[in-house]
């Protein structure tokens, strides 16, 4: 499909080459990109937190105090991205974010369509939509976006400012991504699969991007339908073969997108994380470009992985994870069959 978006909103699964994704996309002039994952911290620490783990576990790691975390909310954190929105527009530009949907769900809603091993529902966030993004010398795409009445929107995020945006979702193989995000957990908050199960859920589904996917496709189905044009799809990237093919997949992506894919970059500088999250992000930051990985050059062999977990961790482990991986499948496949 070509559009014409003039906001860009990726919503990635964890652990999907997703920062390699969102670095060589943001690097295109047309875009005012935002530094990823604007509500993390309201999600982990702030006053209406809808994590799942212990605020204090949450607040240590990120290295933070009581009084940064005291000013951190899901409405501040809203307010924000509609200024960023705002600024962008007035500058010419195409707006551009990444947000793990997971951090835009009440833990409610999350909790209605995953299993969380002792999760407990927290408070609904109270969230205003101030309309930060609407000014009189800009054109807000949102202002007068109608959503039809059996579209549902499961973020957080207000309808008008959901909808208004250009979505695209990245996914991996889960025999991926599940590895990769215990390690994760690991290095930063000391968690194995036994001692805190709860954490690994959001690693090991991808019933939430399927819900993202899925109400994009239904509200433009609708539009089209309205309009006498043919839906279009949401985009949806596969990391495996981006990071075996970063080129031809970035090119499809522009060409979705209708801008040109030539003014890409490829390489940048690497830098220094001191955000607390090195856990998740160190290889990335480390990195100058995409990282060519020989495992990744031939097709997943289920069987090779469970081995090489095996020795990683133990037997036990590697067949949870195995388990795991056969579980969410489902979800994986019915995305995949629309990637680009």
């Amino acid at each position: 499909m070509t559009v014409q978006p003039r906001r860009v909103i990726v919503f990635p699964h964890i652990r999907t080459a997703s920062h390699v994704f969102y670095q060589i996309l943001r690097s295109h002039p047309i875009f005012q990109a935002v530094e990823p994952n604007t509500f993390t911290r309201a999600f982990l620490v702030g006053t209406d937190s809808q994590s799942s783990r212990s605020k204090d576990i949450n607040q240590r790691a990120l290295r933070m105090s009581d009084d940064e975390v005291s000013k951190i909310s899901y409405q501040s954190k809203l307010d924000d991205l509609e200024r960023m929105m705002a600024k962008a527009e007035l500058n010419g530009k195409w707006f551009l974010a990444s947000e793990h949907p997971f951090l835009l769900m009440s833990s409610a809603e999350f909790q209605s369509h995953i299993s969380v091993p002792g999760g407990e529902i927290l408070p609904m966030p109270v969230i205003e939509d101030r309309m930060l993004d609407v000014t009189a010398d800009s054109e807000s795409p949102s202002s007068e976006l109608k959503i039809p009445g059996h579209v549902r929107n499961p973020t957080l995020l207000p309808d008008r400012i959901f909808f208004s945006v250009t979505p695209i979702i990245t996914i991996r193989h889960p025999a991926r991504v599940i590895p990769s995000h215990l390690r994760a957990l690991n290095k930063m908050f000391g968690i194995s699969l036994t001692s805190d199960p709860s954490s690994l859920v959001l690693g090991t589904t991808f019933r939430i991007e399927r819900l993202v996917f899925d109400a994009f496709k239904s509200f433009d189905e609708s539009r089209a339908a309205a309009e006498g044009r043919a839906p279009r799809v949401p985009i949806v990237v596969d990391g495996e073969r981006l990071v075996r093919h970063p080129q031809s997949q970035m090119e499809k992506v522009c060409e979705a997108l209708g801008i040109d894919a030539a003014l890409l970059k490829y390489s940048w500088e690497a830098k220094l994380n001191i955000n607390g999250l090195e856990g998740f992000i160190d290889t990335f930051d480390r990195s100058t470009g995409v990282i060519s990985d020989p495992r990744y050059e031939k097709p997943l062999d289920l069987q090779e992985e469970v081995r090489s977990w095996e020795k990683e961790w133990d037997e036990q482990t590697a067949k949870v994870m195995e388990e795991m991986v056969t579980g969410v499948m489902e979800d994986y496949e019915y995305l995949l069959q629309y990637s680009i």
